[in-house]
């Protein structure tokens, strides 16, 4: 189960999340996310290692997004796994926060 943060290919901070994205590792991954969100105007999240998506691992993404919405930053989800793209589509959910709802341009 590794987590990592690097610069993305474009100016953007990518945080890949592997393993459970749960309530077991809840209180780890919204700090994790949160700071992310903070320090950078554009966070790529990569989900694509994510072998597990449960409501509170949607929560924290949500909450990643209203922050990245009261920043006027950018979250995008640039890769995710077959798990988590189920969780958010029978949630009807989507954590992204594009440039111009962002109140900027990316």
């Amino acid at each position: 189960m590794n987590t990592s943060i690097q610069p993305a290919a474009t100016s953007a901070l990518r945080l890949r999340i592997d393993g459970e994205f749960s309530i077991y590792r809840a209180a780890e991954l919204k700090e994790m996310v949160l700071t992310a969100v903070a320090q950078a105007p554009c966070l790529e999240l990569d989900l694509s290692a994510v072998s597990e998506l449960d409501t509170a691992g949607v929560q924290i993404l949500l909450l990643a997004r209203q922050s990245a919405l009261a920043r006027g930053h950018s979250l995008r989800l640039v890769d995710s796994s077959a798990a988590v793209q189920a969780t958010l589509a029978l949630l009807r959910v989507s954590p992204e926060v594009h440039g111009a709802e962002a109140g900027h341009v990316s």
